[in-house]
């Protein structure tokens, strides 16, 4: 698994959640932070645009499994901060 740094103005909003409401409310923020430490918004829409013209080129189906499995840790982990099941 990464390791994912996280700022102090992030472990402030992820100490502030403490009801199930606030941790769904910050569940997509930190996810989408925790993507952002590797792939920026550009970078994602290049993934994707490039998969989607021609998923059978191996570099680009390469680089959209790797950005889905970065994604799926991401996920994993903000929910593990957030202490959500």
């Amino acid at each position: 698994m990464n390791e994912f740094i996280i700022a102090e103005r992030m472990q402030d909003l992820i100490d502030t959640s403490t009801t199930q409401k606030e941790k769904e409310q910050t569940y997509p923020v930190l996810v989408n932070y925790l993507i952002r430490q590797k792939y920026q918004e550009q970078d994602v829409e290049a993934i994707l645009n490039n998969y989607l013209d021609n998923p059978g080129e191996e570099k680009y189906n390469q680089d959209f499994k790797n950005l889905q499995t970065y994604r799926k840790e991401c996920k994993i982990k903000a929910k593990e901060l957030l202490d959500m099941e």
